[in-house]
């Protein structure tokens, strides 16, 4: 349970309440589908929200998986690869049956998921396209389909993902998304591509050491306030918990990149990006398993 949320496949689409996104369905085909990771669509559910609104403000046309099961990415870490393979069947099976060419992926871990293991999995059968939301929000900005025009005053630096960053390269476009909104004071880090600083966040340490987690936060989070900022932005929901315990004791912010983004929009965006209990992830959350 996530407070009154039940962490389940009935329920992984509530963040967008009242959004008015359309879901795919054999008779309600969409081209394009935006997948939400069960810890975004379940703990910090501001981020998906915020994605999904400043795609709407730019006219991107996109909609929800009608059964959206785990991308599979924790089972296959964990060594359950069979597991990872039916979740991964069903989600490319679900895809074919709505139409579905195209898929946005706002979470790094996913992002990794569709684009290396899926291959692995079902070879040339695998034809669906993969973006990253980043890197569409990015170049909307740069063709000035989205104009960030609400001051943000923070100062900040930028936490790149490891996924994001060392295994995929991408590292540009988020400094791109944060250098066009007005009144944010950007300190950038000194060791930004493959040296970038860990959050401790991934590979199932913090179920398996939580307290290396924590140090590896808190190590992060001193290196930001070396550089005076009030608030370190990342684009990775999962580096986001840790990070924020880290940031509490320190007296400063994490936001998600899409967030600030949001918000220099002038877009209201909801949802929750609170703390809670420990929630282990067994690869399942969005259905066929089940997350405790």
């Amino acid at each position: 349970m996530l407070g009154e949320t039940e962490v389940s496949q009935e329920n992984v689409r509530n963040w967008a309440d009242g959004l008015d996104i359309p879901v795919a369905g054999p008779d309600a085909p969409r081209e394009t589908v935006l997948f939400v990771d069960c810890e975004a669509a379940f703990y910090r559910t501001a981020v998906p929200r915020a994605v999904a609104q400043i795609l709407q403000a730019a006219g991107y046309e996109f909609g929800l998986m009608g059964e959206q099961w785990c991308c599979g990415g924790p089972a296959a870490e964990m060594g359950y690869a069979d597991q990872a393979k039916r979740f991964a069947r069903h989600n490319l099976d679900n895809w074919r049956s709505t139409g579905t060419t195209r898929v946005l992926v706002l979470d790094p871990h996913d992002y990794i998921s569709f684009t290396e293991d899926y291959p692995r999995y079902f070879g040339a059968e695998f034809d669906i396209e993969v973006v990253l939301v980043v890197e569409v929000l990015a170049e909307l900005v740069e063709q000035g389909r989205l104009t960030p025009h609400v001051p943000v005053n923070r100062t900040v630096t930028y936490h790149d993902p490891c996924r994001l960053n060392k295994r995929k390269g991408v590292w540009q476009e988020p400094r791109t998304i944060l250098r066009s909104v007005p009144g944010l004071t950007f300190h950038d880090v000194d060791r930004v591509t493959q040296w970038s600083y860990c959050s401790g966040g991934g590979g199932g340490l913090p179920v398996e050491k939580p307290e290396l987690t924590a140090a590896i936060s808190d190590r992060r989070l001193g290196h930001a306030a070396e550089l005076g900022v009030d608030t370190l932005v990342s684009a990775c929901p999962w580096s986001e918990r840790p990070l924020s315990e880290a940031g509490d004791a320190r007296d400063i912010d994490v936001v998600d990149i899409h967030e600030i983004l949001a918000e220099s929009l002038g877009i209201t965006v909801g949802g929750s990006r609170g703390t809670v209990g420990d929630r282990r992830c067994g690869g399942g959350g969005c259905g066929g398993g089940g997350c405790s």
